[in-house]
C-alpha cells in the first residue's frame, strides 16, 4: 500500500462510519509510536483541523522523556499545537490500589478528556491492534460482544486506522519520511497482550499468510450479527416489560435463549446490577422454575414471582457515621480503616494532583463522614459545583453510598472518594506538604 492508498483508506474509514467532517476539531492522542505518528501526519495531510496531547506518565525515566521531546519535535514539523501532560502514574496506581498499566489507562484518558475540551478524539488503534484484542477476550472468555473488538467509534472516541496493519503504517510513514519512537516495554513478552502479538499472531500468520485481511472480514461479519443480536434482543426487551420494570417471564420463554439471555442482561444492566455468564444462566433457570431469588452482590437479587423477573435492592440499614481526624491516626469509618497523612510535597509543572491536598489550605477540624443531601464540591476539571449525592449515586450500588468517604473542614467537603480532593485545596507552587487519604 503506498502513501495516496493509506490516506484514501483513511478517508474511506472516517466517513463510512462518520468519524468526523472538516469542520470537526480533532485531538489527536500523540505516544510518538509508529501508530499514532502516522495518525497524525494522515489527518494532517487530509486537511481535517488538528491538535495533539502527549501524556508523559514517567514510567520509563530518558526514555519517556525522549519520547516527549520527540512529540514536541514532531508537532513543530507539522506545525501543529501539541499539549503535554507529566503524569507520576506509579504513584497515582499505587495509591488508587490498581495495576500501573490500568491506573495509567485512566490517567490517559482522563487527561484527554480535559485537553480536547469538546473536540472529537482520535486514537491510533490499529486493526493489529483489534486482533489482539479479540484474541485476548477469546482467551479470556467472550461471547459475541467480545469478538466485535474495539469499536471504530465511541461517543467522540474515533479511531481513523481501525483498518490498518501495522505494516501499513510503517510503510506509511517511511514513504513520507516520518520516524518514530519504541517503547522498550512493547519489545517484551512478560505482558499478556505482547505475548500474543510477539508468539500467538506470527503463529497464526503461519497458517494464514492472510491473517489481517481474514480477520478484517471476520470483524465486519461479527459486528454486524451483534448489531442485528442487540436489536432482536431490545425489541424482545420492551415486548416483555412491565410498568413496574419488572420482565414477563412467558415472553422470555417463549423467545430464542440466545435472545432471552440478552433480555436478562439488559435487565440487569438496567438496574446497574453486576452479573456473569454464570449469573445470567442462573437467572435463566429461576425464569424455567418460576419462583425464586438470586443474591447479585451490592444490596441487590433476581426474583421470578408471580410470572414475573424483577431486579431488587435488599432494605439497606446502614446510617450516618461522622469521626473527628487525627492526621496520621487511622480512624474506623464503617468497615475500612481510614488514614489522612501529611506528607512533603515537590511540585512539577504541568502536572495535576488530584489525589492530594495542600494542608495549608485545608480549614479547622478535619472531619470523616458520610454524605448529606446538600453536600457539594467544585473539582479543577470542572467549571462548576457537583451533588456528592449525585456523584455517589453516579458510582456506587445504593448500600455502598453512606459508606463512601467525604472529608470535610470548616468551610464544607474537600474530599470525595472516587473523585479526589476540591479545587480548593489542590497544592500549587507554594505548596510545602499534602495531605493524602489511605482507605483499607
Amino acid at each position: 500500500m503506498n502513501s495516496n492508498e493509506f490516506l484514501q483508506k483513511t478517508a474511506d474509514t472516517i466517513e463510512r462510519f462518520g468519524m468526523a467532517d472538516k469542520n470537526d476539531r480533532i485531538m489527536c492522542c500523540l505516544s510518538g509510536g509508529a501508530d499514532s505518528v502516522a495518525l497524525l501526519v494522515s489527518l494532517k495531510k487530509l486537511g481535517f483541523d488538528v491538535t495533539a496531547c502527549h501524556v508523559n506518565h514517567m514510567l520509563r525515566g530518558e526514555e519517556s522523556d525522549r519520547d516527549e521531546r520527540f512529540c514536541a519535535g514532531l508537532c513543530r514539523r507539522l506545525g501543529v499545537e501539541l499539549t503535554v501532560r507529566r503524569v507520576d502514574a506509579a504513584e497515582y496506581s499505587a495509591k488508587l490500589g490498581v495495576s500501573v498499566e490500568e491506573g495509567a489507562r485512566r490517567l490517559r484518558y482522563s487527561i484527554f478528556e480535559e485537553v480536547s475540551d469538546g473536540a472529537k478524539t482520535a486514537t491510533a488503534h490499529t486493526l493489529s491492534d483489534n486482533i489482539e484484542t479479540v484474541l485476548f477476550h477469546l482467551a479470556r472468555g467472550t461471547g459475541t460482544d467480545g469478538l466485535t473488538g474495539i469499536p471504530p467509534i465511541r461517543g467522540k472516541i474515533i479511531r481513523p486506522l481501525i483498518n490498518m496493519r501495522r505494516c501499513d503504517i510503517e510503510d506509511f510513514l517511511n514513504e513520507e519520511k516520518y520516524s518514530w519512537v519504541t517503547d522498550s516495554t512493547n519489545l517484551s513478552t512478560d505482558y499478556s497482550r505482547n505475548k500474543i502479538r510477539h508468539i500467538v499472531i506470527p503463529a497464526l500468520r503461519d497458517i494464514n499468510i492472510s491473517l489481517e485481511k481474514t480477520f478484517e472480514g471476520s470483524l465486519e461479519n461479527f459486528r454486524e450479527d451483534t448489531a442485528l443480536l442487540k436489536k432482536l434482543s431490545a425489541e424482545l426487551f420492551e415486548l416483555a416489560r412491565l410498568d413496574d420494570n419488572s420482565l414477563d417471564i412467558s415472553i422470555l420463554l417463549n423467545a430464542d435463549t440466545a435472545l432471552c439471555k440478552r433480555a436478562i442482561k439488559q435487565l440487569l444492566e438496567s438496574s446497574c446490577a453486576q452479573y456473569s455468564r454464570d449469573t445470567v444462566l442462573r437467572i435463566a433457570e429461576l425464569c424455567k422454575k418460576g419462583k425464586g431469588t438470586l443474591t447479585l452482590g451490592y444490596g441487590k437479587y433476581a426474583a421470578a414471582e408471580n410470572g414475573k423477573l424483577t431486579v431488587k435492592d435488599k432494605k439497606n440499614d446502614v446510617k450516618q457515621q461522622t469521626l473527628s481526624v487525627t492526621v496520621g491516626s487511622p480512624a474506623r469509618f464503617y468497615d475500612r480503616d481510614i488514614t489522612v497523612k501529611e506528607i512533603p510535597f515537590t511540585y512539577l509543572e504541568n502536572q495535576r494532583f488530584p489525589d492530594a491536598a495542600d494542608a495549608s489550605k485545608v480549614k479547622g477540624n478535619i472531619l470523616i463522614r458520610s454524605r448529606n443531601g446538600s453536600d457539594r464540591i467544585k473539582f479543577a476539571n470542572k467549571g462548576f459545583t457537583c451533588s456528592i449525592k449525585k456523584l455517589f449515586q453516579s458510582r456506587y450500588p445504593p448500600e455502598q453510598r453512606l459508606k463512601a468517604v467525604v472529608l470535610s473542614d470548616d468551610e464544607g467537603p474537600f474530599y470525595a472518594e472516587g473523585f479526589g480532593f476540591a479545587q480548593r485545596v489542590l497544592p500549587d507552587k507554594n505548596t510545602k506538604t499534602v495531605l493524602i487519604c489511605k482507605i483499607s
